[in-house]
């Protein structure tokens, strides 16, 4: 018997591949234009819950912002007056070293869009929807909240991300070699979001709520979206405007348990 045509052998799964290629394609282009909208229109940011404070990147300018107080010789984990909030740096030491390769806070954008487009790239690459309600969950996870928090203030939740992204499929190697390989960006990426364990930043809370006005007289008033529960306790440290907003950064002094129900 003669074999089929090559033809109408590849036939069916060439139509496959282009519908996952359609799919991933969509998604892509959906993902992308969404985050696009948020960042052309970063009040956007507050329909989804997320507390967009005027200056982008705030979590890594903070990380610069600490290279740049050592540089002048003060103590990057004191209070630091180059930060917009004042913050010291509550990262492990060698984050510092950012600045000797010649990162200053003007670089924040440079860098924070690298690192953005590095986790968007990283994301979309390790899926792979076979179904269009898979595109439709994709993008919901894609443009959560979580996400957008992330990107709005580059938490290097975003490089541990990166990190890890490659060490999947090495992991799910049939080649012990290559296995071993996911080990490095494991270590790293652990490196990264272990600070906490050795450095106890954890034992100052600090909330950063936005002000808006609330008379003609010019009065400021903690936003109704950002007010905290009745138990919690803030003792404010400063207040700062961010281009058009006003933000109000505060110790939480003390969570109270919840007082009980009325009968």
């Amino acid at each position: 018997m003669n074999p089929a045509p090559a033809s109408v052998v590849n036939g069916p799964s060439n139509g496959r591949g282009g519908a996952h290629r359609l799919r991933w394609w969509s998604l892509v282009a959906l993902s992308g234009a969404v985050l696009i909208c948020f960042a052309m229109v970063p009040d956007l940011f507050r329909s989804f819950g997320v507390n967009h404070l005027g200056p982008w990147f705030l979590d890594f300018y903070a990380i610069l912002a600490a290279y740049d107080a050592a540089a002048l010789v003060l103590d990057p984990y004191a209070s630091n007056p180059l930060d917009y909030f004042g913050r010291g740096h509550s990262y492990a030491r060698w984050w510092l070293g950012l600045g000797r390769i010649g990162s200053t806070r003007a670089d924040t954008l440079v860098l924070e869009f690298a690192l953005a487009a590095a986790f968007y790239v990283s994301a979309v690459a390790a899926l792979r929807p076979r179904r269009w309600a898979e595109v439709v969950w994709a993008l919901g996870v894609l443009c959560s909240p979580p996400v957008l928090l992330a990107l709005d203030r580059a938490n290097i939740d975003l490089a541990v991300f990166v990190l890890l992204a490659p060490g999947v499929p090495c992991l799910l190697s049939s080649r012990s070699g290559v296995r071993w390989l996911a080990v490095p960006p494991i270590i790293a990426a652990a490196a990264l979001k272990g600070y906490h364990l050795w450095q106890g930043t954890f034992r100052e809370v600090i909330a950063v709520q936005t002000l808006r006005p609330t008379s003609a007289n010019g009065d400021m008033g903690v936003d109704p979206n950002d007010l905290m529960p009745p138990t919690h306790r803030l003792e404010p440290i400063a207040e700062k405007q961010l281009g058009g907003r006003w933000a109000r950064q505060s110790w939480l002094v003390v969570s109270d348990d919840a007082p009980p129900a009325n009968h």
